[in-house]
């Protein structure tokens, strides 16, 4: 399957709290929100359960400062396999936004970009069992593969080649 909304004000899925989605294939691409809402998301917005085993969130955007790209999760995200890639940001998480439980045992976050948290902005509990996270970057500081604020990780990570633009 293929969800898209080019030139929308819409979210690509929205994933309802008591609700459950489960991601076998398919992708999640090209979404486009124009938006300055704090709430604003381009790729998935999650308040329920989403758990992805394979697949693609990719080349989603935010246009007039809005928010998330890739992932909000506010619910429970597992990330056994797929990627996420390609996702802008504008301001923070390119790739994923963690307000709930985020448990990735595999699978790749890369090549996202984003004001703070290029890769994984953390602000729930992040448990990294397994994956990578790479190559993501951040403008304004070196919170460009996690960004934490009064959230908790830990696990195995691959954290490689993530960058911060405008710093030597």
């Amino acid at each position: 399957g293929y969800v898209t909304h080019r030139n929308s004000t819409g979210t690509g899925m929205y994933i309802a709290k008591n609700a459950t989605f489960d991601m076998y294939s398919g992708r999640i691409d090209g979404n486009r929100k124009e938006s300055s809402s704090y709430a604003s998301v381009a790729g998935i917005r999650n308040e329920g359960a989403f758990t992805m085993y394979n697949g693609s969130i990719s080349n989603n955007s935010l246009w007039l400062s809005g928010y998330w790209a890739g992932v909000l999760n506010n619910g429970t995200f597992i990330m056994h396999d797929g990627i996420i890639s390609g996702n802008d940001g504008q301001r923070e998480a390119g790739g994923v936004m963690n307000g709930g439980t985020f448990i990735m045992n595999g699978g790749s976050i890369t090549n996202n970009t984003a004001t703070f948290g290029g890769g994984v902005s953390n602000s729930g509990t992040f448990i990294m069992n397994g994956g990578s996270i790479t190559n993501n970057s951040s403008g304004l500081n070196k919170l460009h593969r996690l960004f934490t604020v009064g959230g908790q990780e830990n696990g195995h990570c691959l954290w490689e080649n993530n960058t911060e633009e405008g710093l030597v």
